[in-house]
């Protein structure tokens, strides 16, 4: 919404401003926009961020050696793993 839209809403609601009050208006109003302006570069500049991170995630896996998951857990099924402990650790 620009200066003017609101000045010529108040203007038409009979509303009186002098100088000094419009002055006062113009630089929050200016002001509101500049802090927008930060903000919305910063989101964008996070969300760049976000965005190449998990890009690159594949990439720094495969670097480590680590398998790619298919959704199947890779270790031995827990049914399996206890047969093996109790395998192991003999007669009671």
């Amino acid at each position: 919404m620009s200066t003017e839209t609101l000045k010529d809403f108040l203007v038409s609601i009979q509303f009186k401003t002098d100088e000094a009050s419009q002055r006062k208006m113009d630089g929050a109003l200016l002001g509101t926009v500049a802090a927008a302006n930060v903000l919305a570069a910063s989101l964008e500049k996070m969300a760049s961020t976000a965005v190449a991170k998990v890009a690159g995630a594949p990439t720094r896996l495969k670097r480590r050696g680590r398998p790619r998951s298919r959704g199947r857990c890779s270790e031995p099924r827990s049914s399996e793993l206890g047969r093996e402990i109790m395998a192991r650790s003999g007669p009671n």
